[in-house]
């Protein structure tokens, strides 16, 4: 996943995706968005990349990148973005958390 790396790794492999890409070919990317309600439970290893995750849906991952929408454009600025789509899900009530909360961007982009 492209969130379990910084944001320079993720750079380059979005470039490293550009080149390799056919022409018109699209690409499909989720990227968790910098509000997502988990990062309080990590700590900020650089930037806008977290890890240690002491709680919530990150707990047991390693690295995990947050963006927001200029960093998105910066990030594909060699695509044609053809939508940005933030998904929010806030769970309300739940006996048993099954799905929890998160934030994330669906960014569809075409070389």
């Amino acid at each position: 996943s492209l969130c379990a790396n910084t944001g320079n790794v993720i750079r380059k492999v979005i470039n490293d995706v550009y080149d390799k890409l056919k022409p018109n070919g699209v690409f499909l990317s989720f990227m968790y968005n910098e509000d997502h309600p988990d990062i309080k439970y990590g700590e900020k290893l650089e930037g806008a990349t977290y890890h240690k995750f002491t709680a919530g849906s990150f707990q047991d991952i390693g690295k995990l990148h947050v963006t927001n929408i200029e960093e998105i454009r910066e990030f594909f600025k060699k695509f044609k973005i053809l939508s940005i789509t933030q998904h929010t899900v806030k769970d309300i009530f739940s006996i048993k958390k099954v799905v929890g909360n998160y934030d994330e961007y669906i960014i569809i982009t075409e070389k």
